[in-house]
């Protein structure tokens, strides 16, 4: 996985991790409104279905 890869350096060095984090804080917010969208349905159904 491509994701993983770009990760791993990035979690060994938490300064560069943090960096990261700043500079992409629209990207990431984002992507956690569009999976928090997704699993929200998803876990609702499953709670239905229990």
């Amino acid at each position: 996985m491509i994701t993983f890869n770009i990760a791993k350096p990035l979690l060994k060095d938490k300064d560069m991790l943090k960096a990261f984090i700043v500079n992409n804080t629209d990207v990431l917010a984002i992507l956690f409104f569009v999976a928090f969208s997704i699993l929200v349905p998803v876990l609702l159904g499953f709670a239905e279905m229990a």
